[in-house]
């Protein structure tokens, strides 16, 4: 069975905590990071170069799209999926073309039951964007 590097980009300690504990299973391999952007160059030159990228949409560092847009333009990296989360409503984002190139935009839950089958589609999303390359929107 394959296993996937998923680096997670979250501003929000706890639901990082969560993700972190909740994601884990013999297929992923998870790579947390409170609250920063990597810079793409170390990503490129990193051995470790993520299958998938979790973020938050809302980041302190630089906008989501950037770098969304810096991932897609970089030949080493653009194959990466990247799977953004939101408390906003994913088709209102994706409507104004401000995360068109990511793979997958997810409405994120705010209560702590909720995080579970969230979880669950995050798993279902990873797999089968890593195995069909096929671009589609996700919302909960």
């Amino acid at each position: 069975m394959a296993r996937y590097k998923l680096l997670i980009l979250e501003k929000d300690k706890d639901d990082l905590i969560i993700l972190s504990e909740l994601l884990p299973d013999d297929s992923f391999e998870i790579i947390g990071v409170l609250n920063e952007y990597p810079k793409v160059e170390f990503l490129a030159r990193s051995s470790d170069i993520p299958d998938v990228i979790i973020m938050n949409f809302k980041l302190s560092a630089k906008p989501s799209w950037e770098l969304i847009k810096e991932i897609r333009a970089h030949e080493q990296l653009r194959g990466i999926v990247i799977i953004v989360l939101s408390v906003i409503n994913p088709k209102l984002i994706i409507y104004n073309g401000l995360l068109s190139q990511a793979d997958a935009v997810i409405l994120k839950p705010f209560k702590y039951k909720d995080f579970a089958p969230f979880v669950k589609k995050i798993k279902t999303i990873v797999v089968d964007k890593l195995n069909h390359h096929d671009k589609q929107t996700y919302s909960q």
